[in-house]
């Protein structure tokens, strides 16, 4: 399997009571207050299951939202083509991916610039060669060059032609979800394949607050017909979509959670589910959002307990930064959502590396070094720190003596390779040896290590059958889009 395992205890931040007090107000949101809901199949629906509705204002009854928990899974496999990638989303495992949704990349030979698909499939290589990464977003950076409105074909395809581990789809409306599922179902040999194991997995996001908008509701509509999972993901911002207190926040995010896994599970009852969300504070003179404040931590630890509270697995973390380039900010405000993620025991992890500028940017540099952040993370996972008779290591005590050097022990010369974790970025040597080597700072070594990855890229390949099925239903696709535009 294709994943992290967790077994640190999870850090509680909120008390108990706390977060019955969270649930409670959620609830109350949802039926005095409501959500205004924009897409009419959705409507019906809901109208047909007996809730409240005023106008667009739908009304989710308490006992009609703890009936929808009910049946979402507690856990769920998410299938690649490679068996060996596959990789279970919930208990204590936890499941990483790249940044999503850039419209734009940066790097230091290149500078900013806009998404295209040159660099698209980079970013997807070095994504598919890190073991770091468990399951590749297809909006790692937006193919600006490429037309709008077909260019989800590519960029699906792309990471299905160039990694065979999991997909994330980034279909933002019905017909867009649509065809990745029915892309998936070419992949996978058939739909029932991918209805029985997930073959890919989908974000929606509520409009906050409190609103869930025809898109969003059309991409849902589309997971759920085909039983992918759904990644119901509000982003707040504490003060403009959400109350400036932190509880009412939390409140908010469930009750925008809570009404997108209800109407999920109504559309199909079953279907694999991740309660997931963002709530960070706003600069009040900027109106933007402070991603890496400790608001954004806190509010990890917090979601991380709603969710095992309603027995969902957690979608939270990831290495934002508002940071405009590679340097200290991006760094600090990076492990800030990436160390909350591992003591939450979040389960899916979200622009887990590569984030600049709120999302806005992928850096090639920076996604390097996020991977080496998780590398860290991974080596104490794996092997933490195990306490036998061999790591207690007395007999080398006793043969070393007071005053000895550990160096030359029987145990350090067979245990020195893998006992010590050395990492593949850090510069290690003496400051004269770095002036030789050309006193290469982070960055530079970040953008080698980048193409080197590129360079070493070992193709996974794709059934020439499939590949051709593939590229016949893409160009279908096109020509049906093209004509109706």
């Amino acid at each position: 399997m294709n994943m992290w395992t967790n077994p640190w205890p999870r850090l509680e931040l909120v008390p108990a009571e706390g977060i019955e007090a969270i649930d409670a107000t959620a609830l109350r949101i949802l039926e005095e207050i409501g959500h205004r809901v924009t897409h009419e199949p959705t409507l019906e629906l809901l109208r047909g299951a007996g809730l409240k509705i005023d106008g667009d204002v739908v009304h989710f009854d308490r006992g009609f939202v703890r009936e929808a928990l009910a049946r979402a899974p507690s856990s769920f496999e998410l299938q690649a083509r490679n068996p060996e990638m596959n990789c279970v989303v919930g208990g204590n495992h936890m499941v990483n991916s790249p940044t999503g949704g850039a419209p734009f990349l940066s790097d230091l030979d290149g500078g900013r610039r806009p998404g295209n698909v040159e660099d698209y499939i980079k970013l997807v290589k070095a994504a598919h060669m890190s073991p770091q990464i468990h399951c590749i977003d297809s909006g790692i950076v937006e193919t600006m060059d490429l037309p709008v409105e077909t260019r989800h074909l590519d960029m699906d395809y792309l990471v299905m032609r160039h990694s065979d581990k999991p997909l994330m789809t980034g279909g933002t409306s019905y017909e867009t979800t649509k065809d990745a599922m029915e892309m998936a179902a070419i992949l996978f040999g058939s739909t029932e394949a991918i209805e029985k194991t997930p073959g890919v997995i989908g974000v929606v996001n509520p409009v906050s607050p409190l609103v869930w908008d025809d898109r969003m509701l059309g991409s849902m509509h589309a997971l759920a017909n085909a039983n992918q999972p759904v990644i119901v993901t509000p982003f707040l911002m504490a003060g403009t979509s959400a109350p400036v207190t932190m509880a009412g926040g939390m409140a908010h995010w469930c009750a925008e959670n809570l009404a997108g896994i209800a109407i999920l599970q109504t559309i199909r009852p079953g279907c694999p589910t991740v309660f997931g969300g963002y709530l960070t504070a706003t600069d009040m003179a900027l109106g933007q959002p402070t991603l890496g404040s400790p608001e954004w931590s806190m509010s990890i630890l917090a979601g991380a307990q709603m969710a095992r509270h309603y027995d969902l697995p957690f979608r939270g973390g990831g290495g934002w930064s508002s940071a405009k380039t590679v340097d200290a900010q991006s760094g600090y405000e990076t492990v800030t959502g990436l160390w909350p993620a591992l003591l939450s025991g979040t389960n899916f992890m979200l622009h887990a590396a590569g984030a600049l500028e709120s999302t806005m940017i992928i850096s090639a540099e920076k996604m390097i070094m996020d991977f080496e952040v998780l590398r860290m993370f991974e080596w104490m996972l794996d092997p933490g720190l195990p306490v036998n008779d061999d790591t207690l290591a007395f007999d080398a005590s006793a043969e070393i003596g007071p005053g000895g050097m550990f160096l030359s022990a029987t145990h350090t010369l067979t245990h020195f390779r893998s006992a010590l974790y050395r990492s593949e970025l850090a510069s290690l040597e003496d400051v004269n040896l770095w002036n030789e080597q050309g006193s290469k700072d982070t960055q530079v070594r970040a953008n080698e290590r980048y193409k080197q990855m590129i360079a070493d890229y070992e193709d996974p390949g794709l059934d020439d059958a499939i590949d051709e099925e593939l590229q016949a239903f893409m160009a279908r696709r096109k020509s049906e889009i093209t004509t109706s535009i």
